[in-house]
């Protein structure tokens, strides 16, 4: 229920001592404000001002205090329960702005805050902001209406707030927190917690959520409100906020002590719930932040690999879990570790990561052959898949696509296995030749490769794959309309009037998205009412194969929307040079800078200044080994640069063949 301001107004002046939010008051109507407000009703109001933009009087526009207020760019009103004299406590509502600068501002005329207090908030707002900008705080109070502060428990409040504030993130209502900060975000214990718990849950808005050091956890009587979660870090707090409305934050606050000792216990739990995405997410991005993985100790650590594999067959399917989940493992935090089938996973499923961004996979590499060596109980058709990915799978990034690069002895041994059983092993190992066989441009042995790989799987996203690489095997080989009935195999059956454009516009995979676009390129026709520019605002900051999909649209378009083309082929340039360990998408920068300057859609010096940077690029690379340099050599020895995009424009199937344009 919302409280009209006039009263709001009253009760400050009355010196109500209850938490009055200011989401829980309601502005007067236009021409109704005020032309001056008192004293104990001014905090009030520019609190409004701040936090929701009501506009101010015209005294309060022109003072000082309001003047330094607008260098903060966000605004979070933040409710600080504080004990009093008498061992009572009351909320004392401040306000935190965001400043662009790493400075930290505290409005303190008043002596509000003592000298303890002062310096807590002033550890909390550096930790939060770590120098990336500043913050700018003061009362939402009128002097004299609340005791002053003295201790360091405002530190957890402020520190999450400002966390939130950075990230662009708001505070739900009815949320209190106590606790004293240090230096590395851990949360200390503070005194008076049962006062200032019964405090939270009293007045006329109780909160709903009360967070407190977990040290202090034997204070906490058991009355069910308000929830009452113990907190042993910042971020912690800031994950629990995050996952308020997805999931529940208590049973998750119980566990966390636990995870980041045992990550195994983590992945166990993760294995038996059904969290929502944003949920998981929210959690892994936690677990990295903390390092849960790296922090522990190398038994914990092994276990947590062993413990990995069900929850990975569960999410095998979302990139971006996949992602994360391998980020919570750095090589140089298992290298060390005692060779495990699960490391050899591990290592496994990060190479396949580092393979799809174009990085270098020497290092995965390295660790698996120890893996390999050491371990005697892995099955054979594992260690041979393994065995080929680790000679063959650098050199395609590398651009170095040879027939010869597959040795005859373990080819038969492959195809002897596949005379005699079926095995998901089998399907990754043919999948493997299928790629490694329409690089080269044999497309015969490509797709009888590409069908013994079928034959192995049964799960739909390896088989989904398997008819993609036929997709770009088709329209390499000049067989558009084979392609075309291979995509739409891949979409089932659509609606009546459903085009194929429309069916691949509602698909959430990037890779059916690429082949599309590829196919338009022999079949524009097929382009149609495809919602490009809509797609292409989520596209940004993408990855891989989406540096593709990009190019191909801006190519598409480059005639009949020439403004779209451009943006399409801006944002493929910025996906191919984002990751600088990646040499793979760095040349491929070479195809969107070729299609602008064809096209003449931006400054041409400003075009040949690029490809002159993603030459010297993929020269130095060249002479590291990490590019293969035969590939290349026609063109870098060329005159000039606008010769070399004239070069990658007329034969681009020459330097980027298969699934690489």
């Amino acid at each position: 229920m919302m409280l009209p301001w006039q009263t709001a107004a009253i009760m400050v002046r009355n010196n109500y001592r209850s938490y009055l939010p200011l989401a829980r008051i309601q502005p007067p109507d236009d021409g109704g404000y005020p032309a001056r407000l008192d004293a104990a009703a001014r905090p009030l109001w520019l609190g409004l001002h701040l936090v929701n933009g009501v506009p101010l009087p015209p005294d309060m526009a022109a003072d000082p205090l309001t003047e330094r207020c607008r260098a903060a760019d966000r605004w979070m009103e933040i409710p600080l329960v504080v004990a009093g004299l008498n061992g009572s406590a009351v909320i004392a509502p401040v306000l935190l702005g965001r400043l662009p600068q790493p400075e930290i501002e505290i409005v303190n005329a008043e002596q509000w805050l003592g000298p303890q207090a002062v310096e807590a908030a002033r550890t909390a707002l550096r930790l939060a902001g770590k120098d990336a900008g500043g913050f700018f705080l003061l009362p939402r109070f009128a002097p004299g209406s609340l005791p002053h502060i003295e201790g360091a428990s405002l530190g957890l409040p402020l520190a999450v707030a400002a966390l939130r504030l950075c990230a662009g993130k708001s505070m739900s209502a009815g949320i209190v927190m106590t606790g004293k900060v240090d230096e590395q975000g851990n949360v200390l214990s503070v005194g008076h917690l049962p006062e200032k718990r019964m405090c939270a849950r009293s007045g006329d808005y109780p909160a709903r959520l009360f967070l407190y050091p977990a040290d202090n956890q034997s204070n906490i009587d058991t009355e069910p409100l308000p929830e009452s979660l113990p907190i042993s870090h910042l971020e912690d707090a800031d994950a629990l906020l995050d996952l308020l409305e997805t999931t529940d934050a208590a049973s998750i606050a119980a566990r966390l002590s636990l995870w980041r000792g045992s990550p195994a216990e983590f992945f166990s739990w993760l294995n038996s719930t059904t969290l929502a995405e944003a949920a998981q997410i929210r959690l892994l991005e936690l677990a990295r932040q903390q390092g849960w993985c790296v922090a522990c100790s190398d038994a914990a650590c092994s276990a947590a690999l062993d413990a990995l594999e069900p929850y990975w067959e569960k999410i095998r399917h979302n990139n971006t879990l996949c992602c994360l989940l391998t980020e919570l493992f750095p090589h140089d935090r298992v290298e060390a570790l005692p060779a495990s089938p699960g490391l050899l996973a591990l290592v496994d499923k990060c190479k396949t990561q580092a393979n799809h961004r174009g990085a270098n996979i020497a290092q995965w590499i390295s660790l698996s052959e120890r893996c390999l060596n050491e371990l005697d109980n892995i099955p054979l058709l594992a260690k041979e898949t393994t065995d080929i990915r680790n000679k063959i799978g650098d050199e395609h990034n590398a651009f170095r696509f040879l027939p010869s690069d597959i040795p005859q002895d373990w080819l038969e041994r492959v195809k002897s296995f596949a005379a005699l059983a079926q095995h998901p092993d089998l399907g990754k190992i043919y999948g493997f030749l299928t790629q490694h066989y329409a690089f080269c441009g044999t497309y015969d042995e490509a797709l009888d490769c590409a069908q013994i790989s079928l034959k192995n799987f049964t799960d739909a996203k390896n088989r989904k794959r398997r008819h993609i690489d036929r997709i770009y095997i088709f329209l390499d080989s000049g067989r558009p309309d084979e392609a075309r009935r291979e995509l739409a195999g891949i979409l089932g059956k659509g609606e009546a009037d459903d085009t194929l454009a429309g069916q691949v516009a509602r698909q959430d995979d990037a890779y059916v998205h690429a082949a599309f676009a590829r196919l338009c390129q022999s079949l524009p026709h097929e382009l149609g009412d495809y919602p490009v520019a809509e797609l292409l605002a989520g596209v940004a900051t993408g990855k891989h194969p989406w540096q593709l999909w990009a190019c191909n649209c801006g190519r598409l378009l480059s005639h009949d929307q020439p403004e779209l083309a451009r943006r399409c082929l801006e944002i493929s340039l910025d996906i191919c040079l984002a990751d600088s360990e990646s040499f793979t998408l760095h040349s491929m920068a070479l195809m969107p800078l070729a299609a602008l300057y064809a096209a003449r859609l931006a400054p041409q010096v400003e075009i040949l200044d690029q490809t002159d940077d993603v030459l010297r690029h993929m020269k130095r690379h060249c002479a590291d080994g990490q590019l293969h340099a035969p590939h290349f050599c026609p063109l870098f020895d060329l005159p000039t640069r606008a010769a070399v995009l004239e070069e990658v424009a007329a034969r681009t199937a020459r330097y980027f063949p298969f699934n690489y344009r």
